[in-house]
C-alpha cells in the first residue's frame, strides 16, 4: 500500500481546509479531495466543481455518513480507479489545488482579533470532531500511536 496526503489548514486567511488523498493498494486506485468549510464567510465551490469534474469517468468512492458530513462542501470527490488512471486523477488533483491556490491569492489575511477567534474556533472544532468522533484515517491513527499522540500528531503539525 501507498499513500500520499496533503492537508492545508489555513488559520490566518479565509479558507476551507483541504485535504487530498491517494492510495495504491495493488492495482486499485482511489482519490480523494475534500473540502471542509472552516469559513467564516461563504466560499465559492465553482472551480473545485470543474476541477472535480475531470474524473467523473471514474467510479465513485461508498462513502459511509461520518460526524462531519455537515461541513464537507459538495466539491468535494471521491473516486475508485486502476493504476492506468493515475495520470487522469494527477491531472484533476493538480487542478484542485490550483482552484485552492487561486482563490487563496483573492483574499487578504483575517486581521480582526474577532474574526480570526472565530476562524481557529471553526478549524479547532473540527479536528476536535475527529479525535472525539474519529474517522477514517484518525482511528488508524489512533489505534496505533494512541488518542494523546495522535491529538498531539493532529494540533501541532497536521492542522
Amino acid at each position: 500500500m501507498k499513500m500520499d496526503t496533503l492537508i492545508i489548514t489555513s488559520r490566518n486567511m479565509d479558507l476551507p481546509l483541504l485535504s487530498m488523498d491517494t492510495i495504491l493498494v495493488s492495482s486499485k486506485f482511489t482519490a480523494i479531495a475534500e473540502i471542509y468549510n472552516t469559513c467564516i464567510k461563504d466560499f465559492d465551490q465553482s472551480s473545485f466543481i470543474e476541477a472535480a469534474s475531470k474524473l467523473s469517468s471514474l467510479k465513485d468512492r461508498e462513502v459511509k455518513s461520518q460526524w462531519y458530513d455537515s461541513i464537507r462542501l459538495g466539491c468535494s470527490v471521491q473516486k475508485i480507479g486502476t493504476k492506468k488512471d493515475i495520470p487522469l486523477v494527477d491531472e484533476a488533483l493538480e487542478a484542485y489545488l490550483k482552484a485552492y491556490l487561486t482563490e487563496g491569492k483573492k483574499l487578504k489575511e483575517i486581521v480582526d482579533k474577532e474574526e480570526k477567534e472565530e476562524k481557529n474556533s471553526r478549524v479547532d472544532t473540527y479536528v476536535d470532531g475527529l479525535l472525539e468522533h474519529g474517522g477514517p484515517s484518525t482511528d488508524v491513527f489512533v489505534k496505533k500511536f494512541g488518542k494523546g499522540k495522535t491529538a498531539e500528531l493532529y494540533h501541532k503539525i497536521l492542522f
